[in-house]
């Protein structure tokens, strides 16, 4: 009877440590973290979800994530795998956007972890964000006024203004340009070199300066028109003296 005894009480001692080394296999993540940072934000805001890997053995892991309906993923960062003080670490970060207030449970959160003796697969436990509702309006019994709009008169001075500015330039402009015309076009003295005769115009050249040519020159330009003898006068000569005569 007492072996009985004995043989019973070390097979419950050997189906509870069977028991506790399952639970803590089963819980055993190889070092891994998941986290929502902050765990509470409000519609619109960005958030982290950060999974995390701290470990004495050699290890890296490949996050598998699925879509949530109430969630929306900005980003994604990795961080490889590194070795710092003597410990194997490696982190990725999703940034994520809620979309509606509510207690949010995000579920199915996996890794493959990638180990010395092979590769297994992390489940992590369901993680809980709090998205809070919007701040609520006070209560109003009668309805808030319209905005004023912007007073027709004030947008139509304004037009009037601009207006009247664009028609003063406008002449400024028109007076200095008809100044500027006139002062290049108006006739300069002419001078000696500006005179250009020929032969042919010593007639019309006669009769039309009759009264200002002096004595003799008019005299020595009938001479060459009409008298048959030319002698000492030649072309060069006369319109030489007729540019002293009517260049100023």
């Amino acid at each position: 009877m007492k072996l009985e005894d004995e043989m019973g009480k070390h097979f419950y001692t050997f189906v509870i440590l069977f028991l506790l080394s399952f639970s803590t296999l089963a819980h055993d993540r190889g070092g891994m973290t998941a986290r929502f940072i902050p765990a509470e934000v409000k519609p619109g805001d960005l958030f982290e979800l950060s999974v995390e890997m701290h470990r004495g053995d050699y290890g890296q892991f490949v996050l598998n994530i699925t879509s949530h309906p109430r969630l929306h993923l900005v980003t994604r960062e990795r961080v490889p795998p590194k070795l710092v003080n003597g410990r194997y670490h490696q982190e990725e970060r999703l940034v994520l956007q809620a979309l509606s207030s509510g207690p949010l449970t995000f579920s199915g959160l996996q890794v493959e972890l990638i180990e010395t003796n092979g590769t297994r697969t992390i489940t992590f436990p369901d993680l809980k964000l709090n998205i809070l509702p919007f701040a609520q309006l006070d209560s109003i019994e009668s309805p808030q006024p319209l905005p004023i709009p912007e007073s027709n008169f004030t947008s139509n001075s304004k037009t009037i203004v601009l207006l009247i500015l664009f028609i003063i330039i406008t002449g400024l402009f028109l007076y200095w340009y008809r100044n500027v015309n006139k002062s290049t076009t108006t006739e300069t003295p002419r001078t000696k070199t500006s005179i250009k005769i020929a032969t042919k115009d010593f007639e019309t050249l006669l009769e039309g300066n009759r009264d200002t040519l002096s004595a003799n020159l008019r005299r020595d330009l009938e001479t060459f028109l009409y008298s048959p003898d030319r002698s000492g006068l030649t072309p060069a000569d006369l319109k030489s003296r007729l540019r002293k005569e009517l260049g100023e």
